[in-house]
């Protein structure tokens, strides 16, 4: 009877010392979108303006054109080289996506739900370029560079509460 009482023991404090950093994690994943709402939130309508004004941006903003497209679950067509110097790539697509009308509001109502696992692996290798950076595309392209940092802040969810889920289910 005491050893299985120890071993209850043992599993409540272990269960309890779980739940704690299911707690941190938690509010580490809440502390993370809200920072992607209050970033999206700040930016105004004028400087989304400006992004579907520049009609041929450099190729570090194209990325993140790309990435709202995928993030929009929109169709991305790979970049294809057209004589050795010239390529398409989605930026007619991308175009499209933010001379929407409602664009400004796709970007504020974007869920939580939205940013699946899925998503998060897709925009992985964009996420990893040297140049996907909030610094280095608002330096190109100043709005860009704020929506650059509302995507790594949706990334930065994803990351926590992909790893939060595993701990709550072991917890019941």
């Amino acid at each position: 009877v005491v050893v299985l009482k120890n071993r209850v023991a043992e599993k409540v404090q272990e269960n309890l010392s779980i739940r704690d950093e299911v707690d941190r994690e938690e509010a580490s994943a809440a502390g993370a979108w809200a920072d992607a709402v209050a970033i999206i939130t700040a930016l105004p309508r004028r400087d989304v303006d400006k992004l579907k004004r520049n009609k041929n941006p450099p190729a570090a903003t194209k990325m993140v054109f790309d990435v709202l497209l995928i993030l929009m679950d929109r169709p991305i067509r790979p970049v294809e080289v057209l004589d050795g110097r010239t390529y398409r790539d989605t930026f007619t697509e991308s175009l499209a996506l933010i001379s929407d009308i409602d664009f400004p509001d796709m970007l504020l109502e974007y869920t939580q739900e939205m940013m699946t696992l899925e998503t998060a692996e897709l925009i992985a290798p964009y996420l990893e370029h040297r140049d996907f950076s909030p610094a280095k595309i608002g330096a190109l392209l100043g709005p860009a560079g704020e929506v650059t940092a509302w995507i790594l802040a949706l990334a930065r969810y994803r990351e926590i509460a992909g790893a939060v889920v595993p701990r709550i289910k072991r917890l019941r």
